[in-house]
């Protein structure tokens, strides 16, 4: 994959229903996984909606193994940092696929940091039966979230931030 090149990340409901679609740019892969970056004007998809292009640009982190995702908008005036808690993601040329596990961990650019829809997710254990090893994960990798996202743990901070940089000229 060369840098530049466009690259897929989609979010699924369990386990073939789009939740998300983000047409992105590939950055590199370092220690921490996979970076890609949404500039301004990205085209993006929710569930069956019109795509539309999206006017804050961010850089997201697809970690190997672990049970979440990482986008970066610094330049954003609500959400800056989102942690979308999903199952491990699948590898593709071109593509990269998760099956999104309703909880998310937000910073607001005021500094306040929440973990979102946990109705919707205690709803979808039944709903969508989701398997008690995800349930376990999704709510530790969770826990670990809003520490790591209120604390700007690594790869989330520094190493995030100098992402976002390398994205600037996109």
């Amino acid at each position: 994959m060369d840098v530049g090149s466009l690259h897929t990340l989609q979010f699924l409901k369990n386990p073939d229903t789009l939740h998300w679609r983000l047409d992105t740019v590939y950055l590199g892969r370092d220690e921490h996984g996979l970076w890609l970056a949404s500039p301004v004007g990205t085209v993006a998809q929710k569930g069956m909606q019109e795509p539309k292009a999206i006017r804050n640009r961010g850089v997201h982190l697809i970690p190997t193994s672990d049970w979440w995702v990482f986008s970066l908008h610094a330049g954003a005036e609500s959400a800056t940092h989102f942690l979308d808690i999903s199952t491990p993601a699948t590898f593709a040329e071109d593509r990269v696929t998760m099956i999104d596990l309703d909880l998310d961990v937000v910073r607001f650019a005021d500094g306040r940091v929440i973990l979102e829809d946990e109705d919707e997710f205690t709803e979808h254990q039944v709903t969508l039966g989701y398997p008690s090893e995800w349930i376990e994960a999704a709510l530790a990798a969770a826990e670990w979230g809003m520490a790591a996202v209120t604390s700007d743990t690594e790869p989330l901070g520094d190493v995030a931030r100098r992402w976002w940089e390398t994205a600037a000229d996109l």
